[in-house]
């Protein structure tokens, strides 16, 4: 029997591939929820007809460090009630799994790789409208008994993605011209690519149901590279010489390095990353010039 398996967020760059990827799967059958199909996750009475799905993945909100310094209201409002419809949802019709994708939550690293275990220190309302949204599926899971799956990737990359995204954003500007204009050159941090990141959504849907009614679990390639070693990447990909601006604007509480440690969930679901960093630049650099 095929899974019915409700997507919201799934217009948007993590939701679309994942769409993508599961009409290649004849066992799953995916419904996408959002705006554009007569459904508002602000407003729970809207969610009343989806009662015969089998799981829910959480993707949809708003994103974005920079927006949610100016737009910190939008920021909670949209991550956290969507949530917590959702999750009521969930509550309502007979305790169904979700699987929420989250973000990074830990701050700068006290240690490396960084596991689930790390302290979470929130740098940003971005960051902790997620975190809040996650205490939400943990209240829900031990007060409802709900089966939740909370994923936390790193720095997602991949085709589709917004421009905020850098390395979207060097690949638009070596697409117009060879100048590449950057803030800091120094920043290090773990990119796992699209593909990687659908693979490991995919195993939860269909991963062992004797585990506890909530899990945690970060994802990352594992390997952490700069802004500087990004530009090199494309520069070589390209074999183009690129004029590089920095403008040496220090963000303060920058997180200068982090990358993951993903062994939980790669022991528990046989999951490791495929796609390395040139790979992946590669066959965005393949689709973008």
């Amino acid at each position: 029997m095929k899974k019915r398996i409700a997507i919201t967020g799934h217009t948007g760059f993590i939701g679309s591939a994942l769409i993508k990827a599961i009409r290649k799967n004849k066992n799953i059958e995916a419904i996408g929820i959002s705006r554009s199909e007569g459904i508002d996750l602000l407003n729970f009475e809207s969610m009343i007809d989806l009662s015969n799905i089998d799981k829910i993945i959480h993707i949809a909100g708003s994103s974005g460090v920079l927006k949610s310094w100016c737009q910190p209201y939008d920021i909670y409002r949209n991550n956290i009630l969507s949530t917590l419809n959702v999750l009521e949802h969930a509550r309502v019709h007979r305790k169904k799994p979700v699987i929420y994708i989250s973000s990074y939550i830990y701050g700068i690293p006290k240690y490396l790789p960084v596991d689930e275990k790390h302290p979470i220190n929130c740098s940003n309302p971005y960051a902790s409208s997620k975190r809040q949204a996650e205490m939400l599926c943990e209240s829900y899971s031990k007060d409802f008994d709900i089966p939740i799956t909370i994923l936390r990737p790193f720095n997602i990359y991949g085709p589709g993605q917004s421009e905020e995204s850098l390395i979207a954003r060097l690949i638009k500007q070596v697409k117009k011209k060879n100048t590449i204009e950057v803030k800091d050159l120094r920043p290090k941090r773990d990119y796992l690519y699209i593909d990687d990141l659908i693979d490991a959504i995919i195993k939860v849907i269909f991963g062992e149901k004797n585990h506890e009614n909530l899990n945690i679990y970060n994802l990352g390639f594992g390997q952490s590279y700069s802004v500087k070693n990004i530009i090199d990447i494309v520069a070589k990909i390209t074999n183009k010489k690129l004029s590089v601006h920095c403008d040496m604007k220090y963000r303060p509480n920058e997180i200068m390095d982090c990358f993951s440690n993903s062994q939980k969930f790669s022991k528990r679901f046989s999951w490791k990353p495929n796609i390395n960093i040139v790979q992946g630049i590669f066959n965005l650099l393949r689709e973008e010039l």
